[in-house]
């Protein structure tokens, strides 16, 4: 459990830093493999309600990750003018 607290804190702290660095480039959504290896993890706590706050957490990270990614996205159509 200590591990996925670990991983989803350092996901998250790099998705803060990129929004604050006000970063042109377009961010990098963590790793499939590292998001299934977290499921996994996560699938093998034995406490249901700890597990289900866990699956929650990932699943939020993700879409946060998704909505940073449009963000830069956006953010690089800008700084070149073209919208």
């Amino acid at each position: 459990m200590k591990n996925v607290f670990h991983e989803i804190i350092l996901e998250l702290n790099r998705s803060i830093r990129f929004l604050i660095s006000g970063n042109v480039k377009v961010f990098e959504k963590m790793e499939s493999e590292k998001i299934t290896g977290l499921t996994k993890s996560i699938l093998q706590i034995k406490d249901r309600a700890i597990q289900d706050y866990l699956e929650d957490t990932l699943r939020y990270l993700i879409n946060i990750e998704e909505e940073i990614v449009n963000i830069s996205f956006f953010n690089q159509l800008i700084s070149k003018d073209i919208i």
